[in-house]
Order: structure tokens, then sequence, then C-alpha cells
């Protein structure tokens, strides 16, 4: 059988480093102003606010992306307002 991809072999390698590309912007270029987010610790946004939020249940419903954005929009609204309101 003839072999008409003379390609590298790169499946099962695992994870692969994606090249340098100069076009590629740094995280320290685009989130200068911001902290640096330490994933081992974690955030918590309801100790942050100081509010338990609720949690949601779209229960089967197909309008999961809407829901979604409105929830956001509450979560904003809370940020602002101080208190939960849907």
């Amino acid at each position: 059988m003839f072999n008409f991809f003379r390609r590298k072999q790169t499946m099962g390698t695992g994870a692969l480093r994606d090249p340098i590309d100069p076009r590629d912007f740094r995280y320290e270029e685009v989130a200068a102003a911001g902290e640096p987010v330490d994933w081992e610790k974690g955030f918590d946004v309801e100790k942050e606010l100081q509010f338990k939020l609720p949690i949601k249940n779209q229960d089967g419903s197909g309008s999961c992306t809407g829901q979604g954005w409105s929830y956001y929009g509450a979560v904003l609204n809370t940020v602002e307002e101080g208190f939960y309101d849907e």
C-alpha cells in the first residue's frame, strides 16, 4: 500500500506545542491592567460579591443561550446594585 501522505507522525503523541507566530498577541500586551489569574487558588464570585447567587435550571428548554445571557445580565446588575433581581 502506498503512503500518499508523507507527513510527520503527530497522532498519539499527546499535546502538541503551539508554534510561535509573531502575529499573536502576548498576554502581557492584552491584559496589562489586570492581575494574572492564579488557577490553583481559583476565584469565587459569590465571596467577592458577598451574595449567594441562585442556581438556575432551564429544565430541558432549548433556549439555553438566551437564558444564560439573561442570567449573566442579572449577575452584572447584582454587582452594580448590590442585590439580585431577576
